[in-house]
């Protein structure tokens, strides 16, 4: 048995792809060093290959597809490292691949292993969500009552934190956005359930100044036990003013006109931050019809194509969300 272990070695660097002329090695063991970059695409020439064992070093970038390309592959064992993206979907093909541990590092995207029902599988502390989870619970590593460190905790903070300002009177809707097909969501207000928020979206039709607060979800599952994920919060301002004018724009920095108006709405912004201002328009149904960065702290909407009625104007500035109510006469 051909045979490479240069394990505890405290070696640093990255892997050539010269690697890949090694054609009749069986086991490649690099453990425990401080190897970086990325897993060379040549390794999928080493057709002999049936171990690698490249856990706990600095490994980045995705796993490679030509791993797929190892027919006898039985072993890869890559967890403690910061490899992203997703395992290969091939893997699952491989007729004797029984062992992957992968924990432990930053992997977002992981096959149905399930038909590999013996297979040995740890994937804790990665970005995996319930859809990469629920497939991959009937192997006998993940259904047993003290072997809940194969699958939690994952990195649970998901969606973008949103700080946003809406209408008194008017539509807003919240949403929770991950795979999986048996969730069990639960939206929070300052902390506290909300008895009737139990979807992956919750509408105000009437929002009123009770409604501002910060609001975020938990989210379980009825198959994956132990796992909980959490949406960032989403902080809602209620502005109280439900006819803004000319002028009347409650950021500091920011002016628009005319409004009401018929053709075109100026908008300008004195920030030092105007560079990294965007601006939306959105109708009553909230579609978003124009979309664009602000240019030397202004930007012009021309309105003059619209059919008259309230469209509301999305400013997103200094990582802040504001809606402001439009009249197109």
């Amino acid at each position: 048995m051909a045979r490479i272990n240069l394990s505890n070695n405290n070696l640093s660097g990255s892997l050539p792809s010269s690697i890949g002329s090694l054609t009749r090695l069986n086991s490649l063991e690099l453990y425990n060093n401080k190897i970086s970059g990325i897993l060379p695409y040549t390794i999928g020439r080493m057709h002999t290959l049936r171990y690698i064992y490249i856990y706990s070093n600095q490994f980045t970038g995705n796993i490679p597809d030509s791993v797929c390309m190892l027919n006898n592959l039985i072993s890869f064992d890559i967890y403690n490292n910061n490899f992203t993206g997703k395992i290969p979907e091939c893997l699952v093909q491989k007729p004797f691949f029984g062992e992957l541990y992968m924990h432990n590092n930053q992997i977002e995207d992981l096959p149905d292993f399930s038909s590999k029902y013996q297979m040995g599988l740890t994937v804790y502390n990665n970005k995996l969500t319930f859809e990469d989870i629920e497939p991959n619970m009937p192997l006998v590593g993940f259904i047993c009552s003290v072997c809940y460190q194969n699958f939690a905790p994952q990195h649970d903070s998901i969606n973008n934190a949103i700080d946003t300002t809406v209408l008194s009177g008017s539509s807003f809707s919240m949403l929770c956005s991950i795979g999986g097909e048996h969730n069990i969501y639960q939206w929070t207000k300052n902390g506290i359930d909300i008895p009737w928020a139990v979807d992956s979206i919750i509408t105000f039709d009437n929002v009123t100044a009770s409604d501002s607060g910060v609001y975020s979800c938990n989210i379980t599952n009825a198959v994956v036990p132990v796992l909980t994920f959490h949406r960032q919060p989403i902080t809602l301002h209620v502005n109280p003013v439900s006819n803004i004018g000319i002028n009347k724009l409650l950021i500091p920095f920011c002016r628009a006109y005319l409004n009401p108006t018929t053709n075109i709405l100026n908008i300008e912004f004195t920030s030092q931050n105007s560079t990294f201002v965007k601006c939306k328009l959105i109708n009553v149904i909230g579609s978003c019809i124009i979309n664009q960065n602000l240019k030397d702290g202004k930007a012009q909407i021309d309105m003059s194509n619209l059919p008259a009625g309230i469209f509301i104007l999305k400013i997103e500035a200094a990582n802040k969300v504001y809606d402001y109510k439009i009249v197109k006469q």
